[in-house]
C-alpha cells in the first residue's frame, strides 16, 4: 500500500511545495518497474521525483504542472500504480500463450523450402504480368481496345445489343400511402 504524506518520506531534502505530494510504496507489494511505469505515465502531468528510502520504500513525489490539486494528482498514481502491477501479473501469466502465437506467427510467416504445399514457385509468371510492355506487344504499341494513337477506344466489330425497356410500373391501388425517400 502507499502512504501518503504532506512533508514527504524521512531523511527528505526536498521541502514541501504548496500541492505537492509524497507517496511511499512497499517494494514488496509493488515491483519497482511497475512504479517506474506508472511515473513514466505522469511525466506529462505532473513533475515526478522518485527516491528509494532508508526503508527500502520507494518515495514518489509528484507536484502538477498547474498548481492543481496534489491529492488528485495521488489518487490518480496510485490506480495507475495499481494497473501496471496487475498489468504485470496478468503478462507473467500469460507469457507462454504470447510466446507461442508470436512463434506460430513467425513460423506462419516464413518462405522458404517446405511452407509453399501447392508446388507453385512464386517466380513463375503463367499470366505474363512481369513482362515489360514493349516485349509484349512492340515499340509504340496501344494498348489493346484503344486506338493505334492510345487516346480513343478503338470501334467495336460488333455493335452492342440494345437494351431491352424496363416494364411500366404498376399503379398503386386507390387510398394506398406514398412510399417515403428512404424505400424508393
Amino acid at each position: 500500500m502507499a502512504r501518503r504524506s504532506a512533508v514527504g518520506p524521512v531523511g527528505a531534502q526536498a521541502r514541501p511545495v504548496r500541492g505537492e505530494v509524497w507517496l511511499s510504496y512497499d517494494l514488496t507489494l509493488y515491483p519497482k518497474d511497475a512504479l517506474l511505469a506508472a511515473a513514466y505515465l505522469f511525466v506529462e502531468r505532473a513533475y515526478v521525483y522518485l527516491q528509494l528510502d532508508a526503508e527500502g520504500r520507494l518515495a514518489v513525489r509528484l507536484r502538477p504542472f498547474d498548481g492543481g490539486s496534489g491529492e488528485d494528482l495521488a489518487g490518480a498514481f496510485e490506480d495507475e500504480a495499481l494497473n501496471q502491477r496487475q498489468r504485470r501479473v496478468v503478462g507473467r501469466r500469460n507469457r507462454r500463450l504470447r510466446e507461442l502465437i508470436v512463434g506460430r506467427a513467425l513460423i506462419g510467416a516464413q518462405v522458404g523450402e517446405g511452407v509453399l504445399d501447392d508446388g507453385d514457385d512464386y517466380l513463375e509468371d503463367p499470366l505474363g504480368i512481369a513482362v515489360p510492355w514493349e516485349e509484349r506487344y512492340g515499340a509504340g504499341a496501344a494498348a489493346p481496345g484503344l486506338d493505334p494513337a492510345g487516346t480513343a477506344p478503338a470501334p467495336a466489330a460488333e455493335p452492342a445489343p440494345a437494351a431491352e425497356p424496363m416494364p411500366a410500373a404498376e399503379p398503386m391501388p386507390p387510398g394506398a400511402p406514398e412510399p417515403d425517400e428512404e424505400s424508393r
